[in-house]
This record gives C-alpha cells, structure tokens and sequence, in this order.
C-alpha cells in the first residue's frame, strides 16, 4: 500500500506531537540534588505539605507551678549530620491568620545532635498551641551544622527552608477521653474466661471511668456492660493499644458489629477507639477482647445517646 503525502504528515505529527501544535508532556521535577557542604532536611515527624496534622497533644505536667492536664504539640526535625548545639531557635508561623505574630522557639537537640524537638506550648495570652484548621510553617534557616557552622541546605525534603503543614479539626470528644486517662485513677478488673453460666464478667459499663483490665490465662476475655432502661446508645471504648474487640448481645444471641480504628494521636494513652451500638431495655452485652492471655490494658468507657 503507498501512503499519501498527507499520511506521512500524520504519521510524523503522532511521532512528534510536540512539534506539531500538541501539548509536551511535562517533565518531572527533579529532586534537589543535596549540596555535600551544607547539612539538610532527612525527615520529620509531620510529612513536608502535611494537611492532616493534629493541632494539640494532652500531657498531664508534674512540674508546673500548677501541676495539672496541659496542651502542647511537639514537632521534630532529623538531619543528615549533627548540627551546631547552641543554635536551636526556630520560627513557627501562621499563614492562615498573619495577624498573630510568629512565634520563636528553642528546640531540644538529641544526644547525636541530628534531631532536634520543637515542643510547641499554650500561648501567653491564651490558646490553643496551634488553632486547628490552618497552615503553618516552622523556619528552620537559622540552624546551623556542627562542621564549620555550615548553614541549612533549603531546598532538599523542605523546598523553602520551612516545614510547612495544616492542621486538621480538633475532636472534642477525644480529647475528652484523654482527660480521663490522664485524671483517673483506674478501675482494675479482672476479665472472665466465658460468658454465663460458665463465668460471670466483672461490669465495665461506667460512662468516664478508665478500667485496667486484666485477662485470664485463656486467648479472651469477657466483662459487662447494661444498656439503659431505654433509649439507645452508642459505647465508644478509647483503648490504649490494638486489641480485638468483640461484642455479643445475651437477648439476640449474637455478635453485633464492633468498629475499630487507629486513634488520632491526642495523648499516649489512648491509640485505638472501639464503636458499637446498644438497645436500650436493661438488655446485658459481653465485651469480648481476643489479646495475649494474662495481658492488662485499659479503655476508657464512654456512653453518648442516640
């Protein structure tokens, strides 16, 4: 078959569409090539551009003047080499609001010298350590390497110099639960190796209360939980480790549903959060948690009407 003169044109503009009036694929951008002279930017604990970044943590304080439940966010920064010790300051600022002033703070340098902890606190005139739902950006341009006081390489993980982030939405009722971990003496209990008759769960049904539960030398354990005389409700166990939760309803005969997910990180007690739904009518379920057996943990309970 002889192609025309036009097929060829068609066939050489496929070829080279870029010359031909089409659009270039774009190239991609290459990553900074890390300057060998200058320290830089290997990671940190909120990934570069982060839009999900918790905005506090709740810490029970034993040193302040008033020991109590404060908040703060700690942020850390790791570098390729030890960095200079007295040079610790950075500056976090507020892109969202740029009529609150940035704010210098002295970080904390590791034993090796390549890390370096932020710890953000309360504001002086009030607030939150950071508002939730805005953008920030931690200057890092004033540290400095430990060999000949070289300065920061901008460009490499961090592309400005600054570790930008946004803050998520604050969850009040985590943060709740965290107060009581932090607050609460715990509840021991001692978990059931069965369901009756064969054993009789300890009740953990105590809306706020902060159990430390203990298993049976068996793979679970049970306790006991009773709905209201009505109205139904939802039970939300923040645990503070991955275990397998389990729920059975003594009227329905059967497991009902049992979500569990990875908590946001608010506080150190608490890690995972466990969700069901309950009758109301005085109806008895059995918590069934599936661990290493003789293992102890704890959850606080919290009951929220539906």
């Amino acid at each position: 078959m002889r192609l025309t003169h036009r097929s060829l044109l068609l066939s050489a503009c496929l070829l080279m569409l870029p010359a031909c009036g089409g659009e270039p694929t774009p190239e991609p951008t290459p990553a900074p090539i890390p300057d060998p002279a200058r320290p830089f930017v290997t990671s940190a604990s909120v990934s570069e551009g982060a839009r999900d970044v918790y905005p506090v943590e709740l810490f029970h304080d034993e040193t302040a003047s008033t020991p109590g439940i404060y908040l703060r966010k700690q942020l850390s920064v790791t570098f390729n080499t030890a960095m200079k010790a007295s040079a610790a300051q950075v500056t976090l600022s507020n892109r969202t609001d740029t009529n609150v002033p940035p704010r210098a703070l002295v970080g904390t340098w590791s034993a090796d010298g390549r890390t370096l902890l932020v710890t953000v606190t309360e504001p002086e005139d009030g607030g939150p350590p950071l508002e939730e739902e805005s953008t920030y950006a931690l200057e890092l341009t004033a540290l400095r390497g430990a060999e000949a006081d070289a300065p920061l390489d901008p460009a490499v993980f961090l592309g400005d110099g600054a570790l930008d982030f946004t803050t998520s939405a604050r969850d009040g009722d985590l943060e709740h639960a965290c107060a009581h971990t932090l607050a609460n003496e715990p509840v021991d209990v001692q978990a059931s190796a069965h369901m009756p008759v064969q054993g009789f769960p300890p009740p953990t049904d105590r809306s706020h209360a902060r159990y430390r539960v203990t298993l049976p030398d068996a793979p679970q354990g049970y306790t006991e939980l009773v709905s209201k005389p009505s109205g139904d409700e939802d039970i939300l166990l923040y645990l503070d480790r991955n275990i397998l939760v389990g729920v059975h309803d003594e009227a329905a005969a059967r497991d009902i549903p049992v979500e569990t997910k990875a908590a946001l990180p608010v506080c150190a007690g608490i890690t995972h959060v466990a969700r069901f739904s309950i009758q109301g009518g005085d109806r008895v379920y059995f918590p069934r948690f599936t661990s290493t057996p003789g293992s102890t943990f704890e959850f606080i309970l919290e009951r929220h009407s539906r």
